[in-house]
C-alpha cells in the first residue's frame, strides 16, 4: 500500500511541477490511477512512456483500493517487492531531479 501511495505522490509531483492543477490531478483520467498518471508523467518528464510492470501490477489493487478494503477476494497479486521498490526509487529520484 505504501509504494502505491509514494507511486503516486511522485508522479501528481511530477504533474504539479508541470502545472496541473490539484483538482485536474484529483479527478478522471487520474486520481489515484498509476497508469495514467505515469502516462501523463512519461510526457512531461522523459520517463519511459511505457510504464513499467511494476506499476501495472500495483494499479490493479492501488486503483481500485483492494488493499484498503480487502472483501470479497481471497488472494492479492503484488508485484516483486525487490523490482517494486527499486522502480519507486527511480520514480522518486526522477521526480526530485525535475522539481529540484
Amino acid at each position: 500500500m505504501l509504494c502505491g501511495h509514494g507511486a503516486e505522490a511522485a508522479l501528481k509531483a511530477l504533474l504539479a511541477h508541470s502545472g496541473l492543477t490539484e483538482k485536474t490531478l484529483s479527478k478522471k483520467p487520474f486520481g489515484h490511477d498509476l497508469i495514467s498518471l505515469w502516462s501523463e508523467a512519461a510526457s512531461v518528464s522523459g520517463m519511459p512512456a511505457t510504464p513499467p510492470d511494476w506499476i501495472h501490477h500495483l494499479n490493479r489493487v492501488h486503483a481500485t483500493y483492494r488493499l484498503r478494503y480487502p472483501l470479497g477476494f481471497h488472494a492479492i497479486v503484488l508485484p516483486h517487492q525487490q523490482l517494486m521498490v527499486q522502480g519507486l526509487e527511480q520514480l522518486v529520484s526522477v521526480a526530485a531531479a525535475q522539481i529540484g
